[in-house]
């Protein structure tokens, strides 16, 4: 009974914290994440990643604004063509292992985890891409420490790992703006129904 409890009381603080849907799911060193958006309450839409957390199950990069949404999907696209590139590379002079920062200039993201409550970091420059080689499989992401805004002592070490272009493509495919939008606008004609 407890844990039920425990679960209605942390179901309704997430949701009245984060009123996001699910809009797409991607690949992630082989499993499922998903990604999630919503309108703010400027009306900017906003895109929720989820990526691998160290102590949290539940941590997302926000990325605000549809122009920052292109331009995170652009450095993506590019990081994609440089990892197959790379890799290519890598197999052919038999690299076994290197790691290098690819190029690439995302823009400023925030990173979101639920804790004993949800908490979001006020730095913005987390991605810094990077193509690594260990044991000769290439994998391509990035990690970093997200810690809260007001509390340097609440802290969230993160990452993201893409083992193929595949998986790089499974994540552009999924911050498409206009299915975005579509899978939104659906969901609020369906909420206009049962007024």
């Amino acid at each position: 009974m407890k844990k039920i409890l425990l679960l209605i009381a942390f179901t309704l603080l997430t949701t009245s914290m984060h009123a996001e849907k699910i809009v797409a799911t991607y690949t992630l060193s082989g499993t499922r994440r998903n990604v999630e958006a919503g309108i703010d309450s400027n009306g900017a839409l906003n895109v929720f990643i989820q990526v691998v957390g160290e102590d949290s199950d539940y941590v997302m990069i926000r990325v605000e604004g549809e122009e920052n949404i292109k331009r995170f999907r652009s450095q993506l696209a590019y990081c994609k063509e440089k990892f197959i590139e790379w890799e290519q590379v890598a197999k052919q002079n038999k690299v076994y292992d290197f790691k290098k920062e690819i190029d690439a200039r995302f823009p400023n993201v925030e990173v979101w985890w639920v804790g004993l409550e949800w908490y979001s970091t006020n730095k913005k420059n987390f991605i810094k891409p990077l193509f690594l080689v260990n044991n000769g499989d290439a994998s391509f992401g990035t990690y970093g420490t997200a810690v809260h805004w007001a509390n340097d002592f609440i802290f969230q070490e993160f990452y993201i790992l893409f083992e193929t272009a595949n998986e790089i493509q499974s994540l552009i495919d999924a911050l498409d703006i206009t299915k975005i939008k579509d899978v939104l606008k659906r969901d609020m004609e369906t909420d206009a129904l049962f007024q």
